[in-house]
């Protein structure tokens, strides 16, 4: 928007064009390229590609939790090296890290546990806090009826993200007794055809 403000005023006063003009413009469109670089890369973390999603998910704690001083306890269960497609691996990324960033932002917890299962069928990840939890109930209402805040958008986010990969998501949490999310997503084996 600023960028075609200034390109406008540049048309209407073609006289009063100046290099430091041209260079609050050229400022403008590096700023928005960098931006769009940066949501593009965020689109699928290159970390997922190079070093797969355990790793990712590692720095998702380092980088959101750990660095707040909040103890955090990583389990992987079952092969460390598998990788799964691309979409589940991004879909899984984005859902535990939805769940972290909350955490680091309004569950002021102390603790944080995140388990990853996979077997053959499935994958199981468990996303666990010890903080000042919430009415899971009302946070939902709020955010899907009467929109007053942007609060709970993010676990409606989760939601959808777990029903797209036709996965099965549980949320518990009370006031002062934390929160627990639960997802059950189904894969298959990369040789196997869609029927």
């Amino acid at each position: 928007t600023a960028l075609l403000m200034k390109i406008d005023m540049c048309k209407l006063y073609p006289e009063q064009i100046t290099p430091e003009k041209i260079e609050d413009i050229r400022t403008i469109v590096i700023k928005a390229l960098d931006g769009l670089n940066k949501t593009i890369q965020n689109l699928r973390p290159s970390l997922l590609d190079d070093l797969g999603l355990e790793a990712a998910i590692r720095r998702l704690l380092d980088f959101h939790l750990r660095e707040k001083d909040i103890n955090v306890f990583y389990n992987i269960i079952g092969d460390r090296d598998k990788r799964f497609s691309q979409e589940i691996e991004t879909m899984l990324y984005r859902i535990v890290q939805e769940a972290i960033i909350n955490i680091s932002r309004h569950a002021n917890a102390k603790n944080v546990f995140v388990i990853l299962k996979a077997n053959n069928n499935h994958i199981n990840v468990d996303i666990e806090d010890d903080g000042q939890g919430f009415d899971v109930n009302s946070l939902f209402e709020q955010t899907i009826y009467v929109k007053r805040d942007l609060r709970g958008l993010g676990l409606v986010g989760i939601r959808e993200r777990a029903i797209l990969m036709g996965g099965i998501l549980e949320i518990y949490s009370a006031p002062e007794c934390g929160t627990r999310i639960s997802l059950k997503v189904p894969i298959k084996d990369e040789g196997e055809d869609d029927v």
